[in-house]
């Protein structure tokens, strides 16, 4: 049987499920009036619709255009929507003859202010939590009737139960830590056979996973974050979606996706974005093969693709009241189409946060992707990025012996290379993540090397990321797969041993860990300096670097001692920052010293003074 002839019987069947009752699917569901994305696509959805005429009678909106396309389940529409239009329209379709569907599609009030939102930046530190993972607040949602996969919490791939809910529960121990902002990973709809506990397999861009919770539940963890200080990043995916999205299963045409021969994952490396030797061959490979089988590669170069996920966006910072996005593997879609997309971000909301995840292990690789970093004439317009060459650097000075550059020198070099980067204050550092192993794995849970991590995390420039359980040294060992990173934070669930909520069950070190971070993090929320001050530092030496964030009116010197032994610092190569100062109060102990032309450091010391100008 010819291939033409089993697509054709495929989406009669596909029509014959999705169309039982013969409703339309309308995106976006709604918008707002006084934006400035006016120029709005509504894609329709429907049985055999493309031969229908629309039509609107309503004053301030006119049909620009309606576009239909291979597939004849679908119709977009655009519309031009004036600053005189009303709260909402009746949108028409007609076969010619006699009025087919009567819509009413509402443009709602904007929120005042909304234009003018403030993202996140320094001053920030961010908690990355997986809803699945952290805590099960309503266990009457951990089964969906109609939802593909059950809960099953004893597989380390499987759905756990944790949901929206369960993160509103704890949002005080959240804001009892010093952090101010989270990035949950995606809660979009993931309606998956299996593995969908993650959610970067999106099956609804519209919709919160009804295993999480609602839409509305969604905007109350907003607004509950808000109250208590605390800003919301949303995780998107605009390079690919999951195979049971509808949009998946029923092509609206046949380069909606990038098509192969058969399954093609992408080679994963990034580097070719900025490689001036790389072939098309690899440059194709990167950006049009599937992430995975079950993610299907969204081809922005189409630009009724480009506009629904544009519109997706906005519709989402608007409507749940966003600070922030983190758009995940954002090397891999189509680079002029993203640097189109964020510029119209940027235009509704200039003073709008986006980090895009740039998994390199280079500086010049990763900076590409940060706007005005001119590389070849690009630029991608979003302000921030995750500064993956310092992950890597870090985990390296804290593991292997110091040398020329090796240890602290791999931490100076990284730093030593920002001027490739517009703003690299605006980077996000971060201590590990759900795709990498735990820290507590690398530094085999060494206490001593994780106060020194966070404390380095604390002071450096950007704006921290810590990934839910580092705080208590949670690890992923033995690895199995991605599920051992991603473990239940323990007390998430009823009955559960250990609750590191309260404290209950956790070891003296977990204890220690917990509470040094608690205290670093919100010493850190009230110190300019480190939020905007300037830096500098001086090139390890001894297993010793020593770096410092200054102003006008302070100056914080910060001393990472790898030694495992007493060493004495001469400060004399020091004094162009310390100045006059013999006096220091210092933040970890909480004691004022005193000191001349050495100072002390115990073995595997970090210290932090404060010093006053």
């Amino acid at each position: 049987m010819c291939k033409n002839k089993l697509w054709f019987i495929a989406l009669i069947f596909v029509n014959t499920i999705l169309f039982s009752q013969n409703s339309l699917k309308i995106e976006p569901p709604f918008w707002w009036e006084g934006m400035n994305y006016d120029t709005l696509e509504i894609l329709i959805y429907g049985e055999n619709i493309r031969h229908l005429k629309a039509d609107i009678n309503s004053p301030g909106i006119e049909i620009t255009k309606t576009v239909t396309v291979e597939n004849p389940n679908y119709l977009f529409v655009d519309l031009k929507i004036d600053s005189d239009a009303k709260k909402g329209f009746n949108l028409i379709l007609s076969d010619g003859e006699e009025q087919v569907y009567k819509l009413f599609y509402e443009l709602k009030e904007r929120r005042e202010g909304s234009s003018q939102r403030v993202g996140f930046n320094s001053s920030d530190v961010i908690y990355l939590l997986m809803p699945d993972r952290f805590a099960n607040g309503d266990p009457a949602n951990d089964t969906i009737q109609g939802m593909l996969e059950k809960p099953y919490r004893e597989l380390s791939l499987g759905r756990h139960g944790g949901d929206l809910k369960g993160i509103q529960d704890n949002l005080d121990y959240i804001a009892d830590m010093g952090f101010t902002a989270i990035w949950p990973n995606p809660v979009f709809e993931n309606d998956m056979h299996q593995q969908s506990y993650h959610g970067y397999a999106i099956s609804d861009f519209y919709k919160i996973d009804a295993r999480l919770g609602t839409n509305k539940e969604f905007m109350q963890l907003v607004e509950s974050c808000h109250a208590r200080g605390i800003k919301v990043i949303k995780d998107m995916i605009f390079n690919h979606a999951g195979t049971k999205n509808y949009l998946i299963e029923d092509l609206p045409m046949k380069d909606w996706v990038h098509n192969w021969p058969e399954l093609t994952r992408s080679n994963y490396r990034g580097e070719v974005a900025t490689d001036p030797y790389a072939s098309d061959y690899d440059k194709i490979k990167m950006n049009n093969g599937w992430f995975d089988s079950t993610m299907a590669d969204l081809n922005q170069q189409n630009i009724h693709v480009l506009k629904y996920l544009a519109q997706n966006s906005i519709w989402w910072v608007e409507n749940a009241n966003l600070d922030g996005i983190r758009m995940d593997t954002y090397p891999y879609p189509d680079k002029d189409a993203m640097a189109v997309w964020a510029e119209a971000l940027y235009a509704e909301y200039p003073n709008f946060s986006v980090v895009g995840e740039s998994w390199l292990s280079e500086v010049s690789h990763v900076s590409r992707w940060q706007k005005n970093t001119s590389i070849n004439g690009y630029n991608s317009n979003i302000n921030s990025v995750f500064d993956f060459p310092l992950y890597f650097a870090l985990n390296d000075a804290l593991t292997e012996p110091e040398g020329w550059n090796e240890g602290f020198a791999k931490i100076y070099s990284v730093l030593s290379q920002d001027f490739l980067y517009s703003q690299p204050n605006d980077l996000v550092t971060f201590l590990d993540n759900h795709d990498v192993a735990r820290f507590a794995d690398i530094i085999d849970s060494d206490i001593n090397k994780y106060k020194t991590a966070v404390v380095f995390y604390s002071t450096v420039r950007g704006a921290p990321q810590i990934y839910y359980g580092s705080e208590i040294l949670m690890n992923g060992q033995p690895y199995i797969d991605h599920g051992s990173w991603r473990k239940d934070f323990p007390g998430g669930w009823q009955g559960d041993n250990v609750n590191a909520f309260t404290g209950e069950g956790l070891t003296d070190i977990q204890k220690e860990a917990q509470y040094f971070m608690k205290k670093m993090l919100n010493w850190r929320k009230t110190k300019d300096v480190i939020h905007h001050g300037s830096f500098k530092h001086f090139i390890p030496q001894d297993g010793v670097y020593v770096y410092t964030r200054y102003n006008e009116d302070e100056a914080v010197l910060v001393i990472l001692n790898k030694n495992e032994s007493e060493y004495s610092l001469n400060l004399e190569r020091y004094r162009e920052v310390l100045q006059n100062e013999n006096t220091a109060f210092e933040v970890i102990t909480g004691q004022e010293i005193n000191f001349a032309d050495e100072l002390l450091l115990k073995p595997l010391q970090a210290m932090v003074l404060e010093l006053k100008y």
